[in-house]
This record gives structure tokens, sequence and C-alpha cells, in this order.
């Protein structure tokens, strides 16, 4: 079955990369919850969430330039949906650069 992908440009792409790359500081939040604390269950959690990074990394490249102009998402769109900020209207914040879908993308 062929995946279904989303295309960004490279505005949006280098919107998508920061939210990555300011997520995956955090990183070292897995490995105390698996080893230090032994939660379980915040490490499986910590572990899908940094899986969804990596695949979106796969996607638009690791660095922080790319001379393409466009990118093709093939995370499913109810999983992107989960890494973008929610919505200020289902958040509580007023709108803002931070606010909902700070790439553009068409979901």
């Amino acid at each position: 079955m062929p995946k279904s992908t989303i295309t960004v440009q490279r505005d949006q792409r280098d919107g998508l990369y920061e939210l990555v790359r300011n997520h995956l500081v955090s990183i070292d939040d897995f490995w105390v919850a698996l080893e230090r604390t032994r939660d379980f269950v915040t490490a499986e959690r910590l572990g899908l969430e940094f899986g969804e990074d990596f695949q979106l990394l796969r996607d638009i490249g690791w660095g922080e330039q790319d001379e393409r102009e466009s990118f093709e998402l093939t995370m499913p769109p109810h999983d992107l949906m989960e890494v973008l900020p929610a919505p200020p209207e289902r958040s509580g914040r007023g709108a803002g650069p931070d606010c909902a879908n700070p790439c553009g993308a068409a979901l």
C-alpha cells in the first residue's frame, strides 16, 4: 500500500525543522525515564515521540539548510498533527508565532 504524503515548501520545512530540533533537545529525558527513574510508560511515550522526530528529519533533511524547494512528508497526517502545536482554540493560548501549524502545511 503506498504511503500518503503531504508536500511542504522550504519555508514550511524550516518551521518543522525548528520544532523538531527544539523537541530533540529534551532527548535526555528518555534516558532518565528509562534508566534512572525506570518510568517505562514515559520512556515508551518519549521513544514514540522521538521516533516521529527522526521520521520527519529523514523527510526534511538532518541539516539546518536544505536546497530542495519542496519536501514530501511520509508521516501520516494524523501523526503529523500530533507533532505540531495545538491550535490556540484548543491550547488556550492566543494567536502568536508559535500557534497552530507554524509550518503552514495543508493537513
